[in-house]
C-alpha cells in the first residue's frame, strides 16, 4: 500500500519531467546550441534558489536579482527559442548576478547564515494588520495618491484636447484608436516630435503616486486603502492607450512594485511566501491582463480594425521581441564586442537624464540596433549601458556596489530601523532590477523627476521625526 502511494506521488512530476523533456528535444531541434542555453538558464534558477536559502527570503537583493534574471532568460528561451540567443552574454549575466549576490553578502553581514532566520519565519507576524499600523508612519498617503492621480489624469485630458477631441472622447473606443493613430503617426513621421509640454509634465504625478501607491498597498489593510493605491494606474492606462505606448504603464508597474515590495519587506521583516498557489494564479492573470491591454495598444497603433490570424500572429511576435528582444539583442553584442577595448563614457548612458538636467548636454549616444526576429531594437539591457559607461571590470564593480547597498539596506529594514533613507535604497535596488531588462532607470526625465519628489517627501518626514524627538526630550 505504501510503495502504491509512493509511485502514485511520483506520477505527476514523471509525467511533467517526460513532457519537458520532450520539450527540451523539440526546441533543441529548432535552435542548435538551445540546450547549452537551457542549462545556463537552469543554472541561473539553481543559483537563485541558493541565495534563497542562504539568505532566508525571496526579497533579500541577492535572491532576487538572482530569481528575476533566472526567470527572464528561462522565459526567453521557452517563449522565444527563435531568437538567437548567445552563451557568451548569458555567461556574463550569471557573472553579473553573481556579483550582485556577493555584494548583497557583505552588504547583509551574514556570510553562511540565514538574514532572516527560520524561527521568525515559523512563528510570523499574527497580527499583521495591527503591525502595519505601527510601522511606515507615513502622513497624508491616501490624499498623495489621489491627488497625484488626479493631475496625471489632467495629463490624459490635455492629450485629448490637444488632438481636436472633447472630453466625451475618452468612452469611445473609436475615438481613442484615432487619437492612438493620430499621435503614432506624429512620432513616427517626425522624430522631433513632442507631446505636449503640459502632459508629459503631468506625467510625473503618475510615476510620483505610484510611488505612494505602492507604500500604501503595503501599509494599508483596509480595501478602500488599497483600491485608492491602485489609482495612478488609471491615468497611466489613459496615457498608453492614446499615445500607443506602453512604457507608461510598464514603468508605472515597475515603480508601484519596488515601492511596494520595500515596504512589505520592511513591514514584515522580509519574510515572503512568493510561489504559493494564490501568487501563481494572480501573476498568471495579470500576465493574460496585460497581454490583452498591450495587444490592443498595439492594434491601435497598427489601426487593425479587422481581428485575424494574421494579425494576431504579427502582434504577438511584436511583443516578443519588445519584451525578450532586449536580452537577445546584449548577448549578440557581447559576443561580438567583449573583447573590444572599449574606452569608458563614465555614465552617459547609465545617468543620461541627471548629466542633461546638470549641463553637461554636449553628448551624443551612438545609436546601436540589432535585429531580432524581423524587428528592430535599440535596448541591450542594463549590463550594456553600464559595459559602455565603465568597461567589463568596472561594470562588475558598480553591481557588486549595488549589491553591498541592497543588502545593508535590507539588513537595516528587517532589523526594525525604519529611516527613510533605509526604505529609499531598498526602492531604488528593486527598481534597479526590475527595470535591468531595459536599460537604466535615470534615462528617462519624468521618472527621474518623480524619484525626485518623493525623496523631498522622504526628507519631510524625516525632519518631523526629528523634531518630535526633540519636543519629547524638551518635555
Amino acid at each position: 500500500m505504501k510503495n502504491k502511494n509512493f509511485f502514485s506521488n511520483l506520477s505527476l512530476p514523471l509525467t511533467l519531467g517526460i513532457l519537458v523533456g520532450f520539450l527540451a528535444l523539440y526546441l533543441s531541434y529548432v535552435a542548435g546550441n538551445w540546450l547549452l542555453l537551457f542549462i545556463i538558464g537552469l543554472l541561473l534558477l539553481a543559483f537563485a534558489l541558493f541565495a534563497r536559502v542562504q539568505q532566508g527570503s525571496w526579497l533579500a537583493p541577492g535572491a532576487f536579482f538572482a530569481l528575476y534574471w533566472a526567470v527572464f532568460v528561462l522565459l526567453t528561451l521557452i517563449i522565444a527559442p527563435d531568437f538567437d540567443v548567445r552563451p557568451e552574454g548569458l555567461l556574463w549575466i550569471l557573472f553579473s548576478v553573481f556579483a550582485v549576490y556577493i555584494g548583497s553578502v557583505i552588504g547583509l553581514g551574514k556570510m553562511l547564515f540565514k538574514t532572516v532566520p527560520s524561527s521568525e519565519r515559523q512563528t510570523k507576524i499574527k497580527n499583521l494588520s495591527t503591525y502595519r499600523k505601527s510601522n511606515l508612519n507615513f502622513p497624508w498617503l491616501k490624499q498623495l495618491v489621489f491627488l497625484c492621480s488626479i493631475l496625471g489624469f489632467g495629463g490624459v485630458i490635455i492629450l485629448v484636447l490637444s488632438a481636436g477631441f472633447d472630453i466625451s472622447s475618452l468612452f469611445s473606443i473609436e475615438s481613442i484608436s484615432k487619437m492612438g493613430r493620430e499621435y503614432s503617426i506624429a512620432r513616427y513621421s517626425n522624430l522631433t516630435y513632442r507631446e505636449p509640454e503640459l502632459a508629459v509634465f503631468l506625467c510625473i504625478f503618475v510615476y510620483l503616486g505610484a510611488l505612494f501607491g505602492g507604500v500604501l498597498f503595503a501599509k494599508s489593510s483596509s480595501k478602500r486603502d488599497r483600491l485608492i493605491a491602485l489609482f495612478p494606474f488609471i491615468p497611466a492606462m489613459g496615457y498608453m492607450l492614446i499615445l500607443t505606448t506602453r512604457a507608461s504603464v510598464y514603468f508605472t508597474f515597475i515603480i508601484w512594485l519596488s515601492a511596494y515590495l520595500a515596504a512589505y519587506a520592511t513591514i514584515t521583516k522580509g519574510i515572503i511566501s512568493l510561489f504559493t498557489r494564490r501568487n501563481i494564479v494572480l501573476i498568471l492573470g495579470f500576465a493574460l491582463l496585460i497581454f490583452a491591454i498591450f495587444t490592443g495598444a498595439l492594434m491601435s497603433r497598427y489601426a487593425v480594425t479587422i481581428i485575424s490570424t494574421d494579425s494576431l500572429f504579427n502582434i504577438w511576435h511584436q511583443l516578443r521581441v519588445d519584451i525578450f528582444g532586449s536580452g537577445t539583442a546584449f548577448t549578440q553584442w557581447f559576443a561580438y564586442h567583449w573583447q573590444d577595448n572599449i574606452l569608458p563614457s563614465f555614465g552617459i548612458f547609465t545617468f543620461t537624464r541627471p548629466l542633461i538636467m546638470i549641463g553637461m548636454n554636449q553628448f551624443h549616444l551612438p545609436v546601436t540596433l540589432a535585429e531580432i526576429g524581423g524587428f528592430s531594437t535599440n535596448i541591450f539591457t542594463l549590463f550594456y549601458s553600464l559595459i559602455m559607461d565603465f568597461t567589463l571590470i568596472g561594470s562588475i564593480f558598480i553591481l557588486f556596489v549595488v549589491g553591498i547597498l541592497g543588502g545593508r539596506a535590507f539588513c537595516q529594514v528587517i532589523q526594525g530601523r525604519y529611516r527613510c533613507i533605509y526604505l529609499l535604497i531598498l526602492m531604488l535596488f528593486y527598481v534597479f532590477t526590475l527595470c535591468s531588462f531595459v536599460g537604466s532607470l535615470f534615462s528617462y526625465t519624468t521618472i527621474l523627476l518623480a524619484w525626485i519628489a518623493f525623496i523631498f517627501y522622504l526628507l519631510f518626514v524625516e525632519i518631523g521625526r526629528w523634531l518630535i524627538k526633540i519636543n519629547q526630550k524638551m518635555c
